[in-house]
């Protein structure tokens, strides 16, 4: 499965922000080393170093929020059907699909926090 291929599958509407929120963390965290390099006053580095904090916790909950409101849809979506029955495969799909969000705010998370640690072991050298 290719990137952008991940990206639909898990609903553009929560996995594309995601993505952004996830540049921006690395935009931010790539700051920190400029920081770093500058040898800038300690209260920018601890603002720094807050803010990627923030966002990562703001990333992980956006993520498994998608996968609530996905979960919510495909319960919905369940509930409607005429037949009364769901296949095991049709309910493994549809939440396989409802906790990409979660895994791809949980990866971008654990990115921003090693960033967060490499930053701060650096600054303490």
């Amino acid at each position: 499965m290719s990137f952008s291929e991940f990206i639909i599958q898990g609903g553009t509407m929560f996995m594309g922000p995601l993505t952004i929120f996830g540049l921006v963390l690395l935009a931010i965290i790539a700051r920190g080393g400029l920081l770093i390099s500058k040898k800038a006053p300690e209260k920018s580095f601890v603002q720094n170093n807050a803010i990627i904090n923030q966002l990562s916790i703001f990333i992980l909950v956006f993520g498994i929020f998608g996968q609530l409101l996905g979960l919510f849809g495909a319960f919905e979506a369940i509930q409607v059907m005429e037949s009364g029955t769901v296949s095991a495969a049709l309910l493994a799909g549809g939440l396989k699909v409802s906790m990409l969000p979660t895994l791809y705010g949980t990866v971008i998370f654990l990115l921003g926090k090693v960033g967060l640690i490499i930053l701060t072991a650096i600054y303490k050298k």
